[in-house]
Formats: structure tokens, C-alpha cells, sequence
């Protein structure tokens, strides 16, 4: 009777407990998506203070809106939520932060000591993704999007989907800390931007140390990953010139899969040279030319023209980097690997050494198929 009575007990708690769980579930705020943006530099650079903006999904069924967006300025991101807990009756809660999107003014002075806080603290998940915004982060979040998703879950798919395309790079709050504190390698993350009151993929945001320089525009970005490593996905399209035709032909070289190797050799500071061999092959899907593909001979031609079209593109890329000097590609890394660690404290890498590293860009093309031939 008493074990009986016991086991009453303990279940009536555990149901008990249960609803008590579900009550501050449906009263809490799950942050899916937060915005930072630098509106003050002399305010930020006096005492921190940034424009947090966070969005906050609806889970009343009665609710007019899918989210609700609140925004507070603060100092550091504890300050941010006491500040966005008092502008909803919800209790805010951070554990669910899918997305951290920075504003462009604040990437370009630096955000080395967001990112450090944010990995500091474990409601943070270090798979958080990282993005930077084509003016202010509060203005992508605002907009609702009536055939798409609410906006922090469609930029959350958004990324991830161009990431498996190798469109943008994978930019984790674990990466971007790893690529910050790595003196061989600089940090770059996807960059968003709001057109006509939609959100797109702007290119590749490339950072120096923890600071925004510049950016690759989207067309590059697939010639990007030739250069930054293995990859197997996504297509480029291609002009050029053949005989027999007025005008260039096209060809959209598809089902691409890429492999690539690096090697450095070091002889002192200002003799340095990195090779980098692109092996790359795929199908061209469609192509208006006039060459037979079924003939050895003419799938060689198209081998090498996207060959001679893969290497340009590259060399001027790797070009761009050195210019800005932005180690994206982590040349950085081979290069300490060739010297003592003393030898490679002493280098001024990024002002003096980098930008006249000789860099060689070797292509090799391999078509898998024919393809379509359209005329």
C-alpha cells in the first residue's frame, strides 16, 4: 500500500512538473536571430555601446505577426537582454540564437571582442552562424517576407543552403574565433544585403584580423572554393572565343567536383613562392559551340579553355587578397610550416611579406561527359 501510494506520489510530480515546464515554455522568447550595429563611433569607442536588435518568434496562434522585433542599445550583451526583457512580456531567452548578422560599420572598425564574448559564454552554441550586412544588420531584421518564411529561420536556411552550394563560406561563431586568433590565416564570412525588400547573398566578406576590408562579389565566390579547398557541388559559366563563330560561345560546366593541394617553398622573407595545383572536373551541361564532345580531341579543347578561364579568375583573386592584404586562403599557414616559430614571430607577414608571395595557380580541367549541345 505505501510502495502504492509512493509511486502516486511520484508520478503526480513528474506530471505536475510537466505542466509546469510547458507554462514557461509558451511564456518564453526564443531569440532566433541577433543584429549588431555600430550607430555611434564615438559613443562605441567611449563605452561599447551598440544597437542590439533581436527577433523573437510569435508562438501565440492569435498573434497578427510571425515574430516580434525588439531593439536596445547596450554595452555588452548580458546589459542587451535585461534591456529587450523589459520592451516585451515574454521571458527572453538566448539559447536558441541561430544567427549573429553584424552590420557593416561595425565589422569594418572590429569585432574581436563580440565574438570572444560570445564564445565565452555557453548559452551561445559555437555553431551559431556568423554574417555580415550591407549596411545595418537592424534593417535586414525588420522587413516580414509574407511568402517565405519568418525572416531570422529564412536567413538561417538561406546560409545554410549556400553553404552546401559552396557559394559562401561555413562561418560558425567557432570558425571566425579559430581564423581571428590563427596569424596564418584571416577570417571571411557570408555578407547580406536588402534589396526591394528582399534578403540576398551579397558575396564573401573578407576580414583582416577581426576587421571587415572588402568583399568578393558573388560571381567569384565559386572560383573562391577552387582556391580554398576540396568542395563537390555548384556550376560556373564561361565565355570564350572559338573559330568559326561570330560571337563568344557559352558553356555552363556543371556537377562540378573540385581538389586542391598547396605547397610552399621558403627561402628567406622575400623569397617565397606557394603553388596550388586546382584539379577540377564536372559536366558541360549546356554549350553552344561547335565542337564535337564525343571526340577526344575537342573535349581537350573545352579541358583547356576552362582551364585558361579557371587560372585568370584565380590569379586575379589571389591578386585582390595580396592587394587588401587579407590572408582568406590561409597561404599564411603553409608558409609558417617551412620555419622556426621564432623566424615566423619576427616576420611582419601581412605588411611586408605577404603581398609579394609568389603565388602559382596550376588548373587542371577534367570533362566527366557530353552534356547538352544546344544551338
Amino acid at each position: 500500500m505505501i510502495v502504492n501510494k509512493l509511486c502516486c506520489i511520484v508520478v503526480l510530480v513528474i506530471f505536475l512538473t510537466g505542466c509546469s515546464d510547458q507554462r514557461i515554455v509558451e511564456q518564453a522568447g526564443f531569440i532566433n536571430a541577433l543584429g549588431l550595429d555600430l550607430f555611434n563611433k564615438e559613443e562605441y569607442e567611449k563605452n561599447r555601446t551598440l544597437h542590439v536588435t533581436a527577433s523573437i518568434p510569435q508562438v501565440d496562434p492569435d498573434a497578427q505577426k510571425k515574430r516580434e522585433v525588439i531593439s536596445t542599445d547596450a554595452k555588452i550583451d548580458k546589459e542587451a537582454m535585461l534591456n529587450l526583457a523589459r520592451k516585451t512580456n515574454r521571458i527572453i531567452a538566448s539559447g536558441k540564437i541561430k544567427v549573429i548578422l553584424f552590420g557593416k560599420d561595425l565589422a569594418e572598425y572590429g569585432i574581436r571582442e563580440d565574438i570572444d564574448t560570445f564564445a565565452r559564454d555557453p548559452i551561445f552554441g559555437r555553431q551559431i552562424k556568423i554574417a555580415v550586412v550591407e549596411g545595418t544588420a537592424s534593417e535586414i531584421m525588420k522587413p516580414d517576407f509574407p511568402e517565405k518564411p519568418r525572416s531570422s529561420i529564412y536567413i538561417d536556411e538561406l546560409l545554410e543552403k549556400e553553404t552546401k552550394m559552396n557559394s559562401i563560406p561555413e562561418a560558425t561563431l567557432f570558425q571566425f574565433q579559430r581564423d581571428i586568433n590563427d596569424k596564418g590565416r584571416d577570417p571571411s564570412a557570408p555578407i547580406l544585403k536588402l534589396v526591394e525588400q528582399e534578403v540576398m547573398v551579397d558575396g564573401i566578406a573578407l576580414f583582416r584580423d577581426d576587421q571587415y576590408v572588402t568583399k568578393l562579389e558573388p560571381y567569384l565566390s565559386r572560383y573562391f572554393f577552387f582556391l580554398n579547398g576540396d568542395f563537390s557541388a555548384g556550376s560556373i559559366n564561361l565565355k570564350f572565343e572559338e573559330e568559326g563563330k561570330n560571337e563568344p560561345v557559352q558553356l555552363m560546366f556543371s556537377s562540378l567536383k573540385n581538389a586542391r593541394d598547396i605547397s610552399a617553398t621558403y627561402n628567406n622573407k622575400d623569397d617565397i613562392t606557394v603553388d596550388i595545383v586546382v584539379r577540377v572536373e564536372g559536366s558541360p551541361l549546356e554549350y553552344n559551340g561547335s565542337k564535337d564532345l564525343s571526340k577526344p580531341e575537342d573535349q581537350k579543347f573545352l579541358e583547356q579553355k576552362i582551364e585558361q578561364h579557371v587560372k585568370k579568375v584565380s590569379d586575379d583573386i589571389i591578386k585582390m587578397l595580396q592587394d587588401n592584404k587579407v590572408d582568406s586562403l590561409g597561404l599564411g599557414r603553409y608558409v609558417r610550416n617551412k620555419m622556426s616559430f621564432q623566424e615566423w614571430e619576427q616576420m611582419n607577414w601581412y605588411d611586408e611579406v605577404y603581398p609579394n608571395v609568389k603565388v602559382n595557380v596550376d588548373v587542371q580541367a577534367k570533362v566527366k561527359n557530353y552534356g547538352i549541345k544546344s544551338n
